[in-house]
This record gives C-alpha cells, structure tokens and sequence, in this order.
C-alpha cells in the first residue's frame, strides 16, 4: 500500500492520511507514503516508522523529473494499491504509473471540494486511470460527479475518520482542565475550535455571544484557533480578536493546539459554524467526546448530525438562530445531556478510523479481484 499526499502544510487532510496509514498498518499491509520532504506529514510519517518517498514536486516546473524518479520508484515499490489524498499529485503519478507499468490499483480520496469542470483531454487521460474515486461527504460526491470526468457510479461517497480512542471524554480530566484555564465548576462554557479564515465562522458566533452575554451571566464562549499563512487570515484574525475584547472577559481566544480534546471535555457546548466544510472533522472530534452540538447546516455537516437526535442544526450566517439553539441547551440540559451521549454512540458506528480503513481495504481488495476475474 502506498499513500500519496503533496501537501506541505498540516491539518485534517494530513492528520487523516497519518491515522489512515497507521490503521492499514494494523491490519497487516505493509504501509509507504509519497509526500513532500520535510513537510509535516512527512516527519510525522516517518516518527512513526514509515517509509516516505520523496517523489512529488513542490512546483509544476519540477514535474517532469519527478515522474522519472517516480516511475524508478514504483518499478522498485510495485505496490498493489496506490491510495492519493491530494489531487494535484496525479499530474505526476499517473503519467509515472504509465512509465513504471506495474500495474497497480489507483484510487483518490477527495477532501476538498471542487468548482471548475475537469473535462479536458488531459484530465480526461488523468482520470480515466482512476479506478474509484472516493468523496468524503455527498457535498463533495455532487461537485465531483458534475464536473469531472468518471462515470457517476464511479464516484464513493467514504467520510474520513477519527481516533476514537483519543477522543473520548473518559481520558480526559475535565475539571482539571477547567481549572487550569480558570473556569468556574458553575460556568458554561460555548466552544468553537478551527482556523481563523472567513468561512469558519467565528464572526457569527460572537456576535451570538453579543446577544447572550448580557442576559445570561453564566455563560462563558471559548475560541480555540489561529490564522494560517495568508495575510488575509492575519487581518481577519486582528479583528475578531478585537471585538471578542470589547465583550468583556467572558470571552477568551486560545491559539491552535495539540490537544484539541483537552478544549472538548472542557466545553459545555461545541458549535460548528461554519459557512461551508466539506465534510467536518471537528465536528465529529467533539461528538466523540460526548458534546452537545449545534452546526450551522451546511454541504459536509449535514453529513454528519441529524438534527435534534444528535446535534442542533441552524441557518448558516443567522447569528440570532444560533443564539436561540444556544439558549435552548442551556435552559434544557438534560437535552444536551442526551444529544451528546447519541453523538459519540453514531461517531463509534460510523467514523472510527478503524472501520473506515477496513471500508478502504475490502473494497480495493474485491475491486481488484472483480477486475482480475474480468481480464
């Protein structure tokens, strides 16, 4: 098994290519990755004990040469199945693929979504390598099937998963972790964890919390992330960070961190506010640990929480719908009490990393067999 994924930066894409390859490992398949070097996927990777290729160009100029080095590669590798998590990598992999004529099985999970039609004779070529092309979420499923070129039945829908094991409220120490960033036992605390970029979110839930602070003097909203590299994100960011002042010091904005779960346990409420997600992994962390959410219903979370049996659903960008969703948990807790208990008993029955590699394997293995019988 070999997995690919070019991306240099680190985040749920990156995270999910790691747990995926540590899951197949598990089983029993002997586990490679293609990356960029000296990424953070990369070093992780290879903490972890794998092999990591370095064959895909950080730049399109670098192409040619790398699908030489890559097809010497593979002609040494000649891995059975070759599993891509980023789709820029097939502009290198399948014209290497041609070269090396090992014959292995391609398949691609998207992560992201896509907007512009891919019908061209070139991607036409890329694409007709593919032998499935997996979408996490149906949002995702519905662009692909619009605008490339595979025949629909082609097209899976396979969410990502998640380490339930880490996730789970039982290895969490909430209270201490409460203490240690200076919450009350008493205080309820309203919680959003993502990066800080337009899409996410973070606007509308303060201005909820603008509208719930001065009529609920228990309530305490938490903001846990940080903008990426664009300068876009930095501005953004200054100017939340700015009105979450002038509401006072019920509100507080923590940096992006290793231990997300940590900031899980100690909420009282997740909220998922995001205008647009493919699919929506923090999302699924906080129902592993037994949250209550409230998502704003929108493409990948719908998904994800069937409204009103595991989660809150509202208007995505309704500030005062969220607020209302908000004000509902915290009159009726024995609600939210309920609502998180279903949460994490669907993410045990549906998005555990485990049972989505095993997902993976059973069909690349009755894949190629089908296709072995057919020849």
């Amino acid at each position: 098994m070999l997995l690919s994924c070019g991306a240099s930066g680190w985040g749920g894409l990156e995270g999910e290519v790691l747990l995926l390859a540590e899951a197949y490992r598990r089983r029993g398949l002997a586990t490679a990755l293609l990356v960029q070097p000296e990424t953070p996927l990369a070093l992780r990777a290879q903490e972890a004990g794998f092999d990591c290729h370095p064959c895909l160009p950080r730049r399109r100029a670098d192409a040619a040469g790398s699908v030489l080095a890559l097809a010497r590669d593979l002609r040494r590798m000649r891995p059975s199945f070759l599993h891509v998590h980023e789709g820029r990598d097939l502009r290198v992999l399948v014209p290497a693929l041609a070269m090396a004529r090992t014959g292995s099985a391609l398949y691609v999970t998207r992560h992201m979504g896509l907007r512009h039609a891919r019908r061209d004779p070139w991607h036409r070529w890329i694409y007709g390598r593919v032998r499935r092309f997996y979408a996490i979420s149906h949002h995702v499923a519905e662009e692909a099937r619009r605008v490339l070129p595979l025949p629909p039945e082609r097209v899976i829908v396979r969410p990502p998963g998640i380490d339930t094991g880490r996730f789970d409220p039982a290895r969490v120490d909430r209270a201490e972790v409460r203490a240690r960033l200076g919450w009350a036992p008493s205080d309820l605390v309203i919680g959003m964890l993502g990066r800080v970029t337009a899409h996410k979110g973070q606007a509308d839930l303060l201005e909820a919390a603008s509208l719930l602070l001065p009529v609920h003097p228990r309530l305490r909203f938490s903001f846990v992330g940080s903008a990426g590299r664009d300068a876009s994100e930095h501005a953004l960011e200054a100017e939340l960070l700015r009105r979450a002042r002038t509401l006072g010091p019920r509100v507080s904005w923590h940096p992006a961190t290793e231990r997300p779960e940590e900031f899980y346990a100690a909420f009282d409420v997740f909220v998922f506010p995001s205008h647009i997600e493919a699919f929506g992994l923090a999302l699924v962390e906080a129902m592993a640990m037994r949250r209550p959410v409230i998502a704003a219903a929108a493409a990948g979370v719908l998904d994800i929480v069937t409204d009103g049996r595991d989660g809150l659903l509202y208007s995505p960008g309704s500030a005062a719908e969220l607020a209302d969703r908000i004000t509902g948990l915290v009159d009726h807790p024995e609600m939210g009490a309920s609502l998180g208990t279903r949460a994490r008993e669907k993410v045990l029955g549906n998005w555990d990393i485990n049972r989505i590699a095993e997902l993976y394997i059973e069909d690349f293995y009755n894949d190629t067999r089908y296709n072995a019988e057919s020849d």
